[in-house]
């Protein structure tokens, strides 16, 4: 009870911070209505899209398939060079923002949870494991020209149908989607094919990341998050590190250190107020923490930032 307390008046501390400099205009949280969306990318003007706004977070999937052209993503504060037959693939939550140089071809894809079908159990667990692994890599995707042809295809009848009202129109997008996210995360397999894990295995890191999202703020230990998935804390550790490359301790301070950078990126928040907000009992703590696991002092980040932002 006394923790719920303290993560309610860290939220509370949050969005009070937020308000009160709602002058930076830090980002879009954007409200989708639709389970499904797609579009192209030259009808939208991406460029003049909220200019002074430094990327918007939806709570759907996303996928950008550049066909021509070049610009950059930036993805929870990292900048990518996208070009001609580069797909990105977005988690919900995820801060991001596509800058164009000049006009843009390709489609945006936009999709919920339910609409994706993560959660049948007639998935194989081949092609699940392809797909959190294409959202959870953060980097652009390059097609193969041997089957951009048919995926182009594929999504053209999206469109089509995405136009229209007629009958069943909902199960006819689903199955299009997937036809156009087998081709993808086939392409993804062939090329990571000795990465995928057994589907438990799967599963616990997915579990794993699902918890760090929600829990982050006030779970900071590997213990607190094995207990809750009926696994030793060692177990959890090697799992996520066998397919992410790091620990599960790793990723959740460099979780809490990704919202620090974005207190301060889009708040302008100070050392007490980051502090305060993400539950640290000082700010000498907090201050060793940073530099620990950032690799510099939070007093340097915040003026690298302010330097950059100036310039």
């Amino acid at each position: 009870m006394g923790m719920q307390l303290v993560f309610c008046s860290a939220a509370k501390s949050l969005l009070m911070l937020i308000a009160k400099r709602s002058i930076y205009q830090p980002l879009r949280v954007v409200a989708n209505s639709s389970s499904f969306e797609v579009c192209r990318l030259e009808e939208r003007n991406l460029q003049d899209c909220c200019p002074d706004i430094k990327g918007h977070i939806s709570s759907h999937y996303e996928i950008i398939w550049v066909l021509k052209g070049e610009g950059s993503l930036w993805m929870n504060l990292e900048k990518q060079r996208v070009a001609a037959g580069s797909i990105c693939c977005i988690k919900p939550n995820l801060c991001h923002k596509l800058e164009a140089e000049g006009i843009l071809e390709g489609f945006r894809l936009s999709f919920n949870e339910s609409f994706l079908g993560l959660g049948d159990h007639e998935i194989e667990s081949g092609y699940r494991s392809a797909l959190i692994s294409m959202f959870d890599g953060e980097q652009a995707l390059i097609t193969d020209p041997a089957t951009t042809a048919d995926m182009q295809e594929t999504t053209e009848k999206l469109l089509c149908e995405f136009n229209n009202a007629d009958l069943f129109r909902t199960e006819i997008l689903r199955r299009y989607l997937k036809v156009f996210l087998v081709y993808l995360a086939r392409q993804f397999g062939q090329a990571h094919s000795g990465q995928f894990r057994q589907k438990r295995t799967v599963d616990l890191v997915e579990r794993f990341f699902a918890l760090l999202s929600r829990d982050f703020g006030i779970k900071r230990t590997v213990s607190d998050y094995a207990g809750q998935l009926f696994v030793s804390p060692n177990y959890l550790n090697e799992m996520v590190k066998k397919n992410t490359g790091h620990s599960a301790g790793y990723h959740i301070r460099q979780r809490v250190i990704l919202e620090v950078k974005r207190m301060v990126t889009f708040a302008g928040a100070s050392t007490k107020e980051v502090a305060y907000t993400l539950g640290f009992s000082d700010m000498a703590h907090f201050s060793r923490f940073f530099k620990q696991n950032a690799g510099l002092n939070f007093s340097d980040f915040k003026k690298a930032y302010m330097h950059a932002d100036n310039a």
